[in-house]
């Protein structure tokens, strides 16, 4: 079982719901440095944390800044045991462009990773991918108030009056930088493929490529998705067409 996407059925009785004010409120105006530092601290209820650790974890990794998502690699290893062996090997790489790389593989292998913060918390996830739907990320700005949740912690300038300026700042300057980023799995799959054609023995090269493919299947394409998959897709039969990776991909997706 991995972290994957998708739409959830029923509320657990027991769990913490982020309501809809907090997640504007960290998806629009919070910064990394801050998600990180409630991700790792201990005010937050477990559920709540592992959303935010990673949501922080991803924004990291997309903006290549390792030392938050160093900090929250082990928070998520134990707050989502499935993700554990992803999160040591990632935290163990001691090549910053390899572990950019793990970190695009274990995206990869979890839908569920988005930069974003999202209102509610669910019982169960679907088994794999979602079709089209909720998989990695959406390519926009925050919706700074929804329905009007701020209005009472807010200021005249509509920032929450408990967050400093530059606080703000900084978090407008990472979500222009994500949204620079641009399409989740065309971003995904062009990252996995340029690191194989540099580096053909790398070990995870073959399942890279397989799930650099698989990923351009799940989520509403543009122009550029079916040439980066047909791309991955040659690579991988061209390179490691005897592998189980080859095997499962036998066609690319436009």
């Amino acid at each position: 079982t991995r972290l994957d996407s998708g739409y959830y059925t029923e509320p657990a009785p027991d769990r913490v719901l982020l309501a809809t004010d907090a997640a504007a409120i960290l998806d629009g105006y919070t910064p990394l440095r801050m998600l990180t530092r409630a991700a790792t601290g201990a005010a937050l209820p477990d559920a709540v944390r592992a959303d935010v650790a990673h949501a922080a974890w991803t924004r990291a990794v997309l903006l290549g800044d390792a030392g938050p998502a160093l900090q929250l690699a082990p928070i998520i290893g134990s707050l989502t045991p499935d993700l554990a062996d992803d999160m040591a090997a990632y935290a163990a790489e001691t090549d910053d462009a390899r572990r950019a790389f793990l970190g695009v593989v274990t995206m990869l292998r979890n839908p569920g990773f988005t930069p974003q913060m999202h209102a509610g918390l669910y019982a169960r996830r679907l088994p794999d991918y979602g079709q089209h739907g909720d998989n990695w990320w959406a390519v926009r700005r925050a919706r700074r108030d929804p329905q009007g949740a701020l209005r009472q912690v807010s200021g005249p300038d509509g920032i929450p009056v408990f967050l400093a300026e530059d606080d703000v700042a900084d978090a407008d300057a990472e979500a222009a930088a994500l949204i620079e980023i641009g399409h989740c799995a065309n971003y995904l799959c062009g990252a996995a493929t340029r690191w194989v054609k540099r580096h053909r023995r790398d070990p995870l090269a073959a399942e890279a490529l397989y799930l650099a493919v698989r990923a351009t299947g799940y989520v509403w394409s543009n122009e550029e998705t079916g040439r980066l998959s047909k791309a991955a897709h040659a690579l991988l039969h061209k390179r490691y067409g005897d592998t189980e990776w080859a095997e499962k991909t036998p066609y690319w997706y436009d």
